[in-house]
């Protein structure tokens, strides 16, 4: 399966928000070795996930969210 995930822009849209990791796991409901499998791309982030993490880190724009769940960039 490919990953769509673009991990490296979604930690960036958490630290602009000024947020751990950590803190933002639990913002958006998961735990912090939930949100590290889905960093690592070994899980997906379900839909109710994905509207909390819009909320929390303020993302409006179509581009940037698309570019962040909707990659198509390969990722090692």
């Amino acid at each position: 399966m490919k990953k769509l995930l673009n991990a490296n822009l979604l930690k960036a849209a958490i630290v602009r928000a000024g947020l751990t990791q950590q803190d933002f796991a639990k913002l958006i409901g998961i735990s912090q070795n939930t949100l590290t499998s889905k960093l690592k791309g070994d899980r997906s982030f379900n839909l109710d996930e994905i509207d909390k993490t819009c909320e929390v880190l303020h993302l409006d724009s179509c581009e940037e969210i698309c570019a962040i769940f909707l990659s198509n960039i390969s990722q090692k």
